[in-house]
């Protein structure tokens, strides 16, 4: 048997591909989409770093749980670029990363393997491993000849050195932090390095699939090894170094053993539940934390132990915890298998969920996706042509989603769902589930490929087609089980439907969306990507066309490698909004089943390639504080040369440099007075490129706003046949309701604009006012109430008094212009656009629309950086009631800020906390008929918008 394995595990390919630069599109939600294998600290316990199997690390603030830094390795298709190993320095500077990387394209190496007293000769993929700058998130360095993919990754005390434990029995590698030429290897394993960790003293031990425990010097020499009984998972040091911790894969008890001989010693920790933890540490102060399977009252939990008696069940996670590490602080923090990373405190409380704006430090983070449940293989259903679809995802209800009406809901199943969907027309699938050899009409079928087994099947209603989903792989059969087609796709399949018209397959996938197949080649048509947490979702055609929910179109983009030793660049579809927003074009591509080519001849040809387009990256390079700020900023250009730089902080810009162009730059502006976020833009003739963004503490708190100015415009009475009932005395009643609110706080200055008063003229003066007159510690809230109108071609138009339908052009206030004045704004910037009365133009002008989404995106981009509240998504209708007396949005928010959002015993009101009041009151109100949103652009903090 040992003489098997050992020839299973060698990589027999002698090809090595081309590394792809095509762009590749890919979900970008704000947080992990797939498991957590490691998490890492520096020393002093302020920042974190995750590696995860979406291929993507990322660093994290400890105090708040906000996701500082997004680390991207160039990435290949199915498992390459999946990162199961980190490390960051203690200093914080370097973040370390590997796993299945570099294999597609690092030329495999000759090698060889004793058996007995047979020496075999083989091909040995080269793995490659990052070194990445924490301030910038450029590479730094790279190493390309890693012999197996990395298991654990650890940073010396000193920070000198790096140390990688591997897979396949090839020991370990000890690099030179500041060339990673420089390395030794420690071999001498019979199988797989598992753990690696270091005591203070710089002593370092580790562990092996094969039992082996093994404990080198600080000069990385061999002191003594132990053979162990058990599945070896995880090991840890006592704080003074004098005692090794040993956590076990399989039913062997936690074993405590003499850090200096090996020797066990005797166990204090109850032995009666520690068969189920596989991960410990020891926190600062000696206790001892253990977790993995150990499941209760439906969450995993995590056990601690000080001086040996048991203390606390801590409510951990919804998946297996499969990392927990301790800080200097005395807390711990901890990642389980369903993307989810918490903080512990030492005073040992649950963690609580973390949301934008969190000021907790026991924080817990969900992951960025919803998981499809097995019970998806049985849900999921789609109407006759694949426009509307319903599934389950982990922790929802039903859900459907709806191409026509652009909507994510909750509801019961409105068509009828076929319970077995394998036995049909004179067809039977069967042993399909879970293996790899299915059954069709009792004769195995040789589709799979090797390892592959079964997850899903769905038979068409004429009985043509058969689909069958595995975990990597969607395959299309004929009635006999001859290969129509297959698709390789991210993540694996988790379900399959076929429609009723036999025409489109819809699929569940592993990384949490649905993609859209044409039955006749297997062409994929679209993907989504739902948030049923915050009713987002956006939707989108392999060329980059989209539609999406407002603030949603952050959730995907292109994915760039750049190189075997450069960062990947990552451009969100927002970068993209004025070419590829393109809500006509997603409609038809299932209604019609276009195909992408087909699709792409809609589109002018310069707005076809990406790569024709792109803007320039800014790199923060560099920070450092005195009187003023000094940013170094490292400008790069992709295609047409930059044109402007911007500084940013939490949203408002506070230095434009003009006529900047590539390489590096310094920039100084005054020192911000709390907290805060900053960004730098460059953009090119294409628009503004990816923020770069680094989170300044001053350590002093928000400075009370000096100036509330607010701006509040509304029009009910039109010169032309448009009436509306209630815009105007909304836009009156919510000037008071805030100024009321704010007049015992400081200076409050109110402009109310309504009915005749309204013009393109008036309204454009008024914004400039307050672009002329604010400054850096104001707020400024403007209220927008009546018609609105999307013109096509991302223009977006409010209708003053004296518009009608077919003068928008010329009479309409133009949103890009607005765009640019907010961006000019000092100070917090909040817009609240009660657009969903524009869904009743259709009764003047049958093609007038108003896409409320398309018009929150463009205001709360980075560049422009205003918080916009919208009373609706889509071109949802507004619905009133007389006995209101206001509109609804109207109505939720002015109830909201009169006092009804404010939490107990706090006497602020953020931007979250008063659009969940009135998402609340809306859905009551309206019976879920209207779903308004809130969306901050990424590089703003939840700002308080009210006090009492």
């Amino acid at each position: 048997m040992r003489i098997y394995l050992l020839f299973g595990i060698i990589w027999f390919s002698t090809i090595a591909w081309a590394q792809s630069t095509e762009p590749v599109l890919c979900i970008n939600p704000h947080v992990h989409s797939a498991t957590i294998h490691r998490i890492a600290a520096d020393s002093q316990g302020k920042y974190l770093l995750t590696a995860s199997s979406d291929k993507t690390a990322r660093l994290w603030d400890v105090t708040t749980g906000n996701c500082l830094k997004v680390f991207r390795p160039p990435i290949g298709a199915g498992k390459e670029g999946e990162l199961f190993a980190c490390a960051l320095s203690p200093d914080g500077a370097i973040a370390a990363m590997a796993g299945i990387a570099g294999a597609l394209w690092n030329n495999a190496t000759d090698d060889s393997i004793n058996i007995g007293d047979a020496q075999n000769r083989s091909k040995i993929a080269r793995y490659s491993l990052y070194l990445f700058s924490s301030v910038s998130d450029e590479m730094l360095q790279s190493f390309d000849a890693v012999g197996a993919e990395a298991l654990d990754l650890k940073f010396s005390p000193d920070g000198t050195k790096l140390v990688a434990a591997l897979g396949n029995a090839r020991g370990l590698l000890v690099f030179d932090v500041s060339n990673l030429s420089n390395y030794r290897k420690l071999i001498g394993f019979g199988a797989a390095v598992r753990r690696i960790a270091f005591s203070k003293r710089g002593e370092m031990a580790v562990i092996a699939d094969d039992g082996m425990i093994g404990l080198y010097d600080a000069n990385f020499e061999l002191i003594r090894t132990k053979m162990l009984r058990g599945r070896l998972s995880d090991l840890a040091y006592s704080p003074d170094g004098n005692e090794l911790a040993v956590a076990f894969a399989d039913n062997t008890p936690l074993l405590l053993l003499d850090a200096n001989t090996l020797d066990a010693k005797s166990n204090p920790v109850s032995a009666d539940k520690s068969t189920l933890f596989s991960q410990i540490t020891y926190s600062s102060d000696g206790a001892l934390f253990a977790g993995g399977h150990y499941n209760s009252t439906g969450s995993y939990q995590i056990k601690s132990w000080k001086a040996g008696n048991e203390t606390s069940d801590i409510k951990a996670a919804t998946g297996v915890i499969n990392n927990i590490i301790a800080l200097a602080d005395g807390s711990i923090v901890y990642t389980s298998a369903n993307a989810e990373i918490g903080r512990v405190l030492p005073n040992l409380k649950t963690p609580e969920t973390w949301a934008k704006g969190n000021h907790k430090g026991n924080w817990f983070i969900k992951a960025g996706t919803h998981i499809f449940t097995p019970e998806t293989n049985s849900c999921l259903q789609t109407n006759a042509n694949g426009s509307e679809v319903g599934f389950i995802q982990s922790g929802m209800g039903i859900l459907f989603f709806s191409i026509n009406e652009r909507r994510l809901y909750e509801g019961e199943s409105s068509y009828k769902t076929p319970t077995d969907r394998n036995t049909k027309h004179s067809i039977r699938i069967s042993r399909w589930n879970n293996s790899p050899l299915p059954y069709l009409n009792s004769i195995a079928k040789s589709v799979f490929e090797k390892d592959e087994v079964g997850v899903c099947v769905d038979v068409a209603e004429n009985g043509k087609v058969i689909l069958m989903g595995t975990g990597k792989n969607i395959y299309a059969l004929d009635r006999y089980g001859g290969m129509l087609w297959k698709r390789t796709v991210q993540g694996g399949v988790t379900a399959v439907k076929v429609s009723g018209n036999g025409r489109i397959a819809v699929a569940t996938l592993g990384d949490g969306v649905l993609a859209w197949f044409s039955i006749s080649d297997g062409e994929q048509l679209m993907t989504l990507f739902p948030d049923p947490r915050n009713r987002k979702w956006i939707l989108w055609t392999p060329d980059g066309f989209y539609d999406c929910t407002a603030g949603a179109d952050e959730f995907a983009g292109w994915h760039i490698n750049r190189g075997t030793h450069t960062a990947a660049d990552f451009y969100p579809l927002s970068r993209f909004r004025t070419q590829f927003y393109r809500p006509d074009i997603i409609h038809v591509a299932v209604t019609n089943i276009l195909t992408a080519k087909e699709l792409s001849t809609q589109v002018p040809d310069d707005a076809k390639r990406i790569a024709h387009i792109l803007p320039p990256i800014a790199y923060i390079t560099g920070i450092s504080n005195n009187t003023d700020t000094t940013l170094q900023v490292n400008v790069k250009t992709l295609g047409a040369p930059p044109i402007s730089l911007k500084i940013i902080v939490n949203g408002r810009p506070v230095r434009l440099l003009p006529n900047v162009k590539a390489g590096a730059h310094t920039v100084t502006f005054a020192a911000p007075a709390s907290n805060c976020t900053i960004s730098a833009i460059a953009a090119n003739k294409h628009g503004a490129g990816v923020p770069a963004t680094v989170v300044y503490k001053s350590g002093q708190t928000s400075k009370a706003a000096s100036h509330v100015r607010i701006l509040s415009v509304g029009v009910s009475e039109y010169f032309g046949e448009l009436r509306l009932r209630y815009p105007a005395k909304d836009a009156v009643d919510f000037a008071a309701a805030m100024k009321q609110m704010w007049a015992s706080k400081g200076e409050v200055s109110v402009e109310t604009v309504v009915n005749e008063q309204v013009t393109k003229s008036a309204v454009v003066e008024a914004l400039r006012r307050l672009a002329k007159e604010s400054g850096r510690n104001d707020v400024s809230m403007i209220f927008m109430s009546g018609h609105f109108l999307n013109a096509g071609a991302g223009k977006y138009f409010f209708l003053p008094a004296e518009c009608s339908v077919d003068n928008v052009q010329a009479a309409g206030v133009n949103f890009g212009e607005v765009a640019d004045i907010i961006s000019q704004i000092q100070g917090i910037v909040v817009l609240f656009l009660d657009a969903s009365h524009s869904g009743y133009l259709s009764e003047i002008k049958s093609d007038a629309i108003f896409d409320v989404d398309g018009l929150v995106n463009m205001l709360a981009s980075p560049e422009t950086g205003a918080t916009v509240f919208t009373s609706s998504t889509g071109r949802t209708f507004s619905i009133e009631k007389q006995e209101w007396g206001n509109g609804v949005f109207a109505k939720a928010l002015i109830e909201g800020v009169r006092g009804n959002a404010f939490p107990l015993n706090s006497s602020e009101l953020t931007a979250t906390r008063l659009h969940n009041y009135i998402a609340a009151r809306i859905k009551e109100l309206t019976e879920d008929k209207m779903q308004p949103a809130l969306v901050m652009p990424a590089n703003v903090v939840d700002c308080g918008v009210g006090v009492r």
